[in-house]
């Protein structure tokens, strides 16, 4: 029992071994259904998102000026466009 516990162990490195070093074992892998939330993320530039005096949404790359609060924003480099902002009561 313990010989195909072994046999066992040994299997399972040697195919992670082989999918570590082998591109096309690796392509394989990454089209199986879920793959891509094994991939880490990278994400795009920060972003800043506060109110200003008027009370209206400002989102920059450019932190706001001293002594108002903000958001850091990150989005993943895959995403080409940006949420629109809440709007506030009235609009």
């Amino acid at each position: 029992m313990k010989k195909l516990a072994w046999v066992l162990v040994l299997g399972v490195i040697g195919v992670v071994s082989y999918a570590y070093v082998s591109p096309a074992f690796r392509a394989r892998l990454e089209r199986l259904p879920g793959a891509d939330l094994l991939r880490k993320r990278t994400h795009g530039p920060r972003l800043y998102k506060w109110r200003d005096r008027r009370g209206r949404w400002q989102i920059s790359d450019t932190p706001p000026p001293q002594g108002i609060p903000y958001k850091v924003l990150r989005y993943p480099n895959d995403l080409n466009v940006l949420p629109p902002p809440p709007q506030g009561p009235g609009r």
